[in-house]
């Protein structure tokens, strides 16, 4: 029964035509996220049916329990790689959780809600402020949001709570995605999700957005958010989160394929031990 395996295996470690190995067209995106106590590189290799994502610390290194992933539109799978103890996994993609995960994820394909009104409203404005430049030899757009979240009846007082989020930026009409991840991020803007917090039951949420979510690559941004948090001891604790994103090089490159693919001496596992 090794048959199917074998030819799984070679499909993802060599499943594109032509040479081995061989350049073809992509693009090289590298961005700088400075949180408020943290600060990481993220690297993103992209062509049209599949894409590589690497995350690393000021100095180079990798960030602590993060692998390099890559998406594969073309077999319809997500991979990532443990470069320190040569294994990967493979989900299909896009993929849904396991009932065992569900619960620790936002997104779930058949909530199980706590009420059946909503405890919770998301308002989200989008302003595009009509002001332009130009940055990576494109236009840039200045786009503004607001988020703020409301609570209602029946939210449990002991509810972690993300009061308001405003975020500026500039955004340049690239794509950041493959096909198969523009396909998914449209199927998330009209999907409603549930909150799930730890040892607190599942909360249904009402959205009111005004304006469109701007479709492109946002090469400068900045996020402000308030936090309203309820101590077990009755006290309100209210603090603030800033992170600044920035574009650091944008670069069309030939890309190698193996860039996509799983080394060889690499062993699939279903979960990594560190």
């Amino acid at each position: 029964m090794m048959l199917p395996f074998l030819i799984f295996l070679s499909l993802l470690q060599s499943s594109s035509s032509g040479t081995p190995g061989a350049d073809t067209d992509g693009i090289k995106i590298k961005t700088r996220y400075d949180v408020t106590s943290s600060n990481y590189e993220q690297t993103i290799y992209l062509q049209r049916d599949r894409s590589r994502t690497e995350l690393r610390d000021k100095t180079g290194a990798w960030l602590k329990g993060v692998v390099p992933v890559i998406v594969r539109c073309d077999l319809g799978l997500v991979i990532e790689l443990n470069e320190k103890s040569h294994e990967y996994l493979v989900r299909p993609y896009p993929f849904l959780y396991s009932e065992a995960e569900a619960p620790f994820h936002h997104a779930r394909t058949t909530p199980i809600y706590e009420t059946d009104k909503p405890t919770l409203r998301i308002e989200t404005t989008i302003k595009d402020t009509g002001e332009q430049k130009e940055l990576f030899g494109r236009t840039a757009r200045h786009i503004i949001s607001t988020e703020q979240v409301i609570p209602l009846a029946g939210l449990p007082s002991t509810w972690p709570i993300e009061t308001a989020t405003v975020t500026e930026g500039w955004v340049i009409d690239l794509i950041p995605f493959t096909s198969c991840e523009q396909r998914t991020v449209a199927e998330v803007e009209n999907h409603h999700y549930s909150f799930y917090y730890p040892d607190t039951p599942i909360q249904r949420i009402e959205y009111v957005k005004s304006g469109k979510e701007p479709i492109g690559l946002p090469v400068v941004r900045t996020t402000m958010t308030q936090y309203r948090r309820i101590l077990p001891s009755g006290k309100v604790d209210e603090y603030r989160r800033l992170q600044e994103d920035r574009v650091i090089k944008i670069e069309e490159t030939p890309l190698d394929r193996s860039l996509f693919e799983v080394p060889a001496g690499y062993i699939r596992v279903n979960a990594f031990k560190d």
